[in-house]
């Protein structure tokens, strides 16, 4: 079951134009946007903060996905929220203007 807050994230990355992963997957060996759910951690593996930035991904197999921008390789679907089409000329709307060297940040 998810969150109220969990459900508010997933409805704003709809608003811009992303399917979740949850609904739809990429073809495989295609380049698409994704929004990539990015988790600082600290000692011990707590959990210091989330991003969520908009990086050029493409999905290399069933289970595997490469984020280009990053360059990380064997990424899981867990790692990603959501995915669309590439756009030309693109501006992705920022929501918090914290942590995101790596790309666009798409929700909060």
């Amino acid at each position: 079951m998810k969150t109220d807050y969990e459900l508010e994230i997933e409805q704003r990355v709809r608003e811009y134009g992303f399917t979740l992963m949850d609904e739809a997957l990429p073809e495989i060996g295609k380049e698409v946007e994704a929004v990539r759910v990015v988790q600082d951690r600290g000692f011990g593996g707590v959990i210091l903060n989330t991003k969520r930035i908009v990086v050029p991904i493409v999905r290399t197999g069933d289970y595997e996905y490469t984020d280009l921008l990053n360059e990380s390789r064997t990424l899981s679907q867990s790692e990603f929220l959501g995915w669309r089409e590439p756009e030309t000329n693109f501006e992705s709307p920022s929501t918090s203007g914290e942590g995101a060297s790596q790309g666009a940040t798409a929700a909060e």
